[in-house]
């Protein structure tokens, strides 16, 4: 159950504004503890504890047996991945956007910019459609509406945590979604 739930926090933190920074933790080699700013452990503390009151939510309100788990499990799995691949351009295009509107560049370049990230929410939205579709081979839709219903609840829990410009979770400088990063 537990590998579960993290594989839907993985699913979760792919969605919605970037969040790549909660899903990354520290980057390899860094130091472990209490290395970053004063307040770095009190926010994973804080995503640990939200985490484990999703897991709880979930189990209660889904009602999902062993094989519907394993099931989730696996779709949940397989889109993570592909909106792990979309990820970090989105990032890449709405840093690109910042700058751009911080320090106009060409009407070119904006138009770039509108078409790219049009597109990538276009992915998104096809993937989220395919994903919707496999859900419902096996929960029915009350359980989709559910399961989206509380993934999108904790997107925001796990936002309101943040500290960025867009509510990103910032474990350190250079870390976060401040612009220039």
């Amino acid at each position: 159950m537990h590998a579960l739930f993290s594989l839907m926090l993985l699913g979760i933190l792919s969605l919605g504004s970037p969040m790549g920074g909660v899903a990354q933790g520290p980057p390899q080699g860094a130091p472990q503890g209490r290395s970053g700013p004063p307040n770095e452990l009190t926010r994973q503390q804080m995503l640990r504890r939200i985490q484990g009151q999703f897991q709880a939510q979930m189990a209660r309100e889904l009602q999902l047996d062993s094989e519907q788990q394993a099931l989730l499990a696996e779709v949940l799995r397989d889109y993570a991945a592909s909106r792990g691949e979309i990820l970090p351009r989105r990032m890449q295009v709405e840093r690109e956007i910042r700058r751009t509107l911080s320090q106009p560049g060409s009407e070119d370049e904006a138009r770039r910019l509108i078409i790219e990230a049009r597109t990538l929410r276009e992915r998104e939205a096809a993937l989220r459609v395919q994903e919707e579709e496999r859900l419902l081979e096996f929960l029915q839709p009350s359980q989709v509406l559910r399961l989206q219903f509380l993934r999108d609840q904790f997107g925001n829990r796990i936002r309101s945590l943040g500290g960025g410009p867009n509510g990103d979770i910032m474990f350190g400088p250079g870390r976060g979604g401040s612009p220039g990063n």
